[in-house]
């Protein structure tokens, strides 16, 4: 699916707002957003989360209209990444470590054990 955002929807959502997907009754989405504001590279690395429902654009009544959009709990979160070959991605999850998101999997937050000997990678 490709969901392109017009112009009059662009002036009622937010920036980073990319609007609704909906999910079949396996809840799987296939989706593509093109938006004329915000480009591919403005969303690596950033976080991006699945809400159980539909964004009411902050007009509905409830209390939560203007803070979520009235769209539900969260379902699922994620953080975008660029794709790479295997192991061939440099970016790093934390500044203060220097783990990648290869070394990430397996490691506590914090703590013991965090800088600890990386685990060998995973041959996929």
């Amino acid at each position: 699916m490709c969901f392109p955002l017009p112009p009059p929807r662009v002036l009622l959502q937010h920036r980073g707002d990319l609007g609704n997907v909906h999910a079949d009754a396996d809840g799987r989405a296939t989706f593509r957003i093109e938006d004329e504001q915000l480009k591919v590279w403005d969303v690596i690395g950033r976080s991006l989360v699945i809400d159980e429902g539909e964004d009411d654009l902050g007009r509905g009544g409830h209390p939560l209209s203007k803070i979520t959009g009235n769209s539900g709990k969260r379902l699922a979160c994620g953080i975008i990444a660029r794709s790479a070959g295997l192991f061939q991605n440099p970016k790093q999850i934390c500044s203060c470590d220097g783990l990648t998101i290869w070394e990430e999997r397996g490691r506590p937050i914090a703590g013991e054990g965090r800088k600890g000997p990386a685990q060998p990678p995973a041959h996929l």
